[in-house]
């Protein structure tokens, strides 16, 4: 089997046919396209977009299945090529908003690694530039290398959370119990999910449960469930609301603020983007002003104990979460299954363990989801992150597409540097997310600020093999919806 191979594990076919114009772009002339589960009708869709828009060519086909945890799931592989025709010229720069959209910093990532090997990571951590780790390439395989310094207590200990956030959210991690989860969801073809705050900021329906949904499954050959609503209890957006509007004295959106739109991005993805399949959303749940005053109150009380035992600013508490809130959390998500009387699949999922136990306590059947520590996509004998290959089936990957990646380091850190060698030269890329929340348009499609010394200068000089208005075109006719 040649070519580079691209398992499509049901997330949106955007990402997934900017995966494969990557490998085009970097030089391949064959890529093999890996529909498993469900998703095989979205690499026939990808397949289409590749011959009719880029002038590919279907070499041949054929199905297959693995073997996982004692049942087999099938998948369709599709041969596509391409040669190698001309160069094409590089995008211009976007000189009114200066953000360039995702498929543009992607596809520019993506070359400019190939040439130069290696980029090194920083952010800016309380005035100081501080590494985070290095961003390398191997016959197409992304790979994270943390710094080990981030290992350390103290203030470097919040920035190693914050990689690891960044690598979760990206997909490079997945949740370390999330084979038990997707079983415990594919027990049922219909399923109802109370979301928790946490989990639309962890980017864990998109990233995480839709491709372990498509590579776990208890029945053989039969996907399920067939569809999946969830419902965000209407305090989990006062939540959200809360923090989005946590600013500095600058009015720059700090780290729970760029936490906050990047779970409203999640929300809106998941809610109008029609190459998501089987997933409906819905907002429940009325305000209660009373109850909320008597829960912000107590919250808050909590809250100034808290922070003054352990010597911090006053200003961190309007956006501290207290258990108050997930009290009502719960109990919207209880009132909208009693009116609606569904007694299939119900559960209620977060990443707070109390919250999980809680839940169990009150009769919600709770999903409790592990972010891991290493684990998951972690290479202990390289000690770096790469692809995260599935457990007992190594033939199945979970690939990143460098540009994702970036893009969660700065949603993490708001401002981060690139640096790489070329020429025996040092040089350095600055890269902002929308620090000052203008459009949440910029967030939606996951753009990106960098100035025009940097651009004209760095990524404009990479080779585009692939016509990148024609990718273009196309991006915007998918996106259509959102």
């Amino acid at each position: 089997m040649s070519g580079v191979i691209i398992d499509i594990t049901g997330k949106r076919i955007t990402e997934y046919l900017l995966q494969a114009l990557s490998a085009f772009n970097r030089g391949e002339e064959e890529i093999i396209l890996r529909g498993i589960g469900n998703s095989a009708s979205k690499a026939v869709q990808i397949a289409t977009i590749l011959q009719k828009s880029f002038n590919c060519k279907l070499e041949g086909s054929g199905v297959g299945y693995f073997q996982f945890d004692g049942s087999q799931t099938a998948y369709l592989e599709l041969t596509i090529s391409r040669k190698y025709e001309k160069e094409y010229s590089s995008p211009p720069y976007p000189e009114n908003s200066k953000f360039l959209d995702f498929y543009v910093y992607q596809l520019m990532f993506d070359s400019l690694l190939n040439d130069v090997g290696e980029f090194e990571v920083t952010a800016d951590i309380h005035g100081e530039n501080v590494k985070l780790g290095t961003i390398g390439e191997k016959k197409g395989i992304l790979f994270f290398e943390r710094d080990e310094d981030l290992n350390k207590k103290g203030d470097t200990r919040n920035t190693y959370y914050g990689v690891r956030s960044a690598l979760y959210r990206a997909g490079m991690l997945m949740p370390a119990n999330w084979i038990e989860i997707a079983k415990r969801l594919s027990s049922y073809d219909d399923v109802i999910l109370g979301v928790d705050t946490n989990i639309l900021i962890n980017a864990s329906i998109s990233e995480h449960l839709v491709p372990a949904l498509n590579l776990a499954n208890p029945i053989d050959y039969a996907h399920t469930p067939n569809w999946i609503l969830l419902v965000i209890p209407s305090t989990v957006m006062y939540e959200l609301e809360g923090k989005a509007n946590v600013r500095d004295e600058r009015g720059m959106i700090e780290h729970y603020g760029r936490q906050a739109f990047r779970a409203l991005e999640e929300i809106i993805e998941l809610n109008e983007s029609y190459d998501i399949q089987g997933i409906s959303l819905v907002i429940v749940g009325e305000t209660d002003p009373v109850l909320e005053t008597k829960v912000e109150i107590a919250g808050l009380r909590q809250d100034m104990l808290k922070l003054m035992s352990k010597g911090e600013s006053v200003s961190t508490w309007h956006y501290r979460k207290s258990s108050s809130g997930d009290i009502i959390i719960r109990d919207q998500f209880k009132n909208f299954i009693r009116k609606i009387d569904f007694h299939k699949g119900v559960y209620f999922i977060t990443s707070d363990k109390s919250n999980a136990a809680l839940a169990d306590a009150e009769g919600l059947h709770s999903i409790y989801v592990k972010i891991p520590a290493e684990g998951s996509g972690y290479d202990y004998s390289m000690r770096k992150y790469r692809e995260y290959v599935v457990e007992g089936t190594p033939q199945i990957k979970i690939s990143v597409p460098i540009g994702k990646l970036i893009y969660e380091f700065a949603v993490e850190f708001g401002k981060i540097y690139l640096y790489y060698e070329k020429n025996g030269e040092k040089h350095k890329i600055d890269i902002n997310i929308d620090l000052l929340g203008e459009k949440i348009d910029h967030w939606v499609h996951r753009r990106l600020q960098i100035n025009k010394y940097n651009y004209t200068h760095h990524l404009s000089e990479a080779k585009l093999r692939v016509d990148i208005n024609k990718i273009r075109e196309v991006w915007y006719r998918i996106n259509k919806s959102i």
